[in-house]
């Protein structure tokens, strides 16, 4: 039994508190990983290193506006991306390191969840 791909998009490289450098390319990935309306960006340097998320790996990102506590996710605030676990509690919404108390980013806009972390061979 051979699994199905699909070539999807890369809508861009990711690093923390950079701006998205759009992309051109394409990716294929296993169809069963990867919805329809999911996106894929791509993590440009090692600035994530310490969520254990690494330089090429491919982030598969459902876009939505609101995300539970404790979900990572990719924002935006301005022109800049960060990527953590959101905190949706006593009136805050912040974007939290990897440690918890410490706050990476306060009143950033959702991009969407990270359902998957592909790790390219």
């Amino acid at each position: 039994m051979t699994a199905t791909t699909t070539t999807v998009p890369i809508v861009g490289d990711v690093a923390q508190g950079a701006p998205l450098r759009p992309s051109e390319e394409t990716v294929i990935l296993p169809a069963a990983i990867l919805e329809a309306y999911e996106q894929v960006y791509r993590v440009a340097d090692s600035s994530l290193a310490v969520l254990d998320i690494f330089e090429g790996d491919l982030l598969i990102v459902m876009p939505e506006k609101k995300a539970a506590t404790g979900e990572l996710v990719l924002v935006r605030l301005d022109a800049q991306f960060f990527i953590g676990r959101w905190w949706a509690k006593h009136g805050r919404r912040d974007v939290l390191d990897v440690d918890g108390p410490t706050v990476l980013v306060r009143g950033a806009t959702i991009i969407g969840s990270i359902n998957l972390i592909v790790r390219p061979q």
